[in-house]
């Protein structure tokens, strides 16, 4: 089981959480406090055993960077279209792997971009699936048996259908 805080928890209710939620073997606590409180992040990963992950919400290698030498987080969670593309994406990966901690990319609604980078990087452990955006692209990311399938064609797989399209779009007014 993993639990997510979405950035709303203060620390002393993630510390009395976790106290309480130790022998239930979370797999992780993702963005238990707001997204850029490195303080208490780090507060909070000397305090308990449950892994800390976190990166969605941030924006920067350098925001990244912060964490990692406050050793504020276990799980890092890049997302290539919140960081500055692929190139940065890789740099944080890059970090991570260089501090041995795995990586598990935010999907957000590019997870065929995140496919390419998983099966390229050897840091990344995990990769988080969002089912229902799979059919508004032409190439979505596929899943069998637990496992994403590897991208068969070049590109990022971010062309939407044209259903996705009509469905989506809104005039401009």
């Amino acid at each position: 089981m993993a639990i997510d805080g979405n950035g709303k928890w203060d620390l002393p209710t993630c510390l009395r959480f976790c106290r309480a939620a130790e022998p239930l073997d979370i797999f992780w606590f993702e963005e238990p406090l707001w997204y850029d409180d490195i303080a208490s992040h780090a507060k909070l990963a000397r305090a308990t055993s449950i892994p800390i992950a976190l990166g969605e919400q941030l924006y920067t290698f350098d925001a990244f960077n912060a964490f990692l030498d406050a050793d504020a987080l276990h799980w890092v969670q890049p997302d290539v279209t919140r960081l500055a593309g692929i190139t940065e994406t890789l740099q944080v990966m890059d970090l991570a792997h260089g501090k041995r901690l795995p990586t598990a990319p935010h999907a957000g609604d590019m997870s065929q971009v995140h496919v390419h980078l998983a099966h390229a990087h050897p840091s990344v452990a995990i990769l988080e699936y969002i089912p229902w955006i799979k059919d508004a692209f032409v190439e979505p990311a596929n899943v069998r048996d637990g496992v994403f399938l590897t991208p068969q064609v070049p590109g990022a797989g971010s062309t939407p259908t044209a259903e996705a399209i009509q469905r989506y779009s809104k005039p401009l007014a």
